[in-house]
């Protein structure tokens, strides 16, 4: 159950789900991007079963699977282990615009998985920020908080450091009802955005 989702958050949802409940408890697992500990009493208080954080890491995803479901999963899909593939580190590492190897990690090393991704997030976030920039621009802080918050979310899955601390800036200034330093935080996303889609196009995988 992903913990900030329109109309009705997690937390909101998991308290309906379990008062429906009658005899038999279906295990409910946080996601969020917030590892602090207030999120994880916060969720525990609401009726949530467990607690993983975003971006997932898989040893965590599966270890939380077999726990409530083992009975039902096969030995082989808990314990396949993929080679690790040797990835190069780069300039574009250290400065967070794009660090393929934690990438590649994410993706348990599988750069098919990686390419279509990437080639999603180049296509889909010049769309998504225009939609924020209109949002911005109607003053509506609840939408543009909410797309904010989608593409810190996929900043961090693919490794771009720098994307996901400005969009999870501007996602605060949303939600402080900051409007104009969070339209002012807009040129710094997409500049984010152009360096990293520059590295990611010029990457030899992606070719």
């Amino acid at each position: 159950m992903d913990m900030q989702m329109p109309v009705m958050d997690g937390l909101e949802a998991v308290r309906v789900i379990r008062k429906l409940e009658k005899k038999t408890r279906v295990p409910i697992i946080t996601l969020t991007a917030n590892a602090m500990d207030t999120g994880k009493t916060k969720s525990e208080e609401a009726g949530m079963d467990d607690f993983l954080t975003k971006p997932i890491d898989r040893k965590a995803l599966f270890s939380i699977l077999t726990k409530y479901l083992g009975h039902i999963l096969e030995k082989d899909e808990t314990e396949e282990i993929i080679p690790e593939t040797e990835i190069l580190s780069s300039p574009a590492d250290i400065l967070g615009i794009f660090d393929r190897k934690k990438a590649f990690a994410f993706m348990d090393n599988s750069e098919s998985l990686l390419k279509e991704l990437l080639e999603y997030f180049l296509t889909s976030t010049p769309e998504m920020i225009k939609e924020l920039t209109g949002e911005l621009e109607k003053q509506d802080l609840v939408s543009s908080e909410r797309i904010a918050h989608t593409l810190k979310g996929s900043g961090r899955n693919l490794a771009m450091k720098k994307f996901a601390e400005t969009a999870f800036e501007l996602e605060k200034n949303c939600e402080a009802g900051e409007l104009e330093k969070a339209r002012s935080m807009l040129h710094a996303l997409e500049h984010d955005f152009n360096d990293a889609r520059k590295i990611i196009i010029d990457d030899e995988f992606m070719k």
